[in-house]
């Protein structure tokens, strides 16, 4: 049997205006998130690591990987 697919959201790259800015845009993908896994790339310039923590902890997800690039991280979460 093969592993589910992983939803990706990729925040690295930002829009213009402050409806797609990467926090509300992180907020709206958590909040309609319903797998259990997911993959999230964002720049620690628009949410820094421990802001990352705490939406995260807020859908009921916990970080249970993180890989630090230059100027972003990519993140596994997990339903805690």
């Amino acid at each position: 049997m093969s592993k589910p697919k992983i939803k990706v959201i990729d925040l690295r790259y930002r829009e213009p205006g402050c409806t797609s800015h990467p926090a509300v845009l992180l907020n709206n993908f958590l909040k309609n998130l319903t797998e259990s896994e997911a993959l999230i790339r964002v720049s620690t310039e628009d949410i820094p690591i421990k802001v990352l923590e705490v939406f995260v902890d807020r859908y009921g997800f916990r970080i249970s990987a993180k890989k630090e690039e230059l100027g972003y991280v990519e993140v596994l979460i997990s339903k805690a």
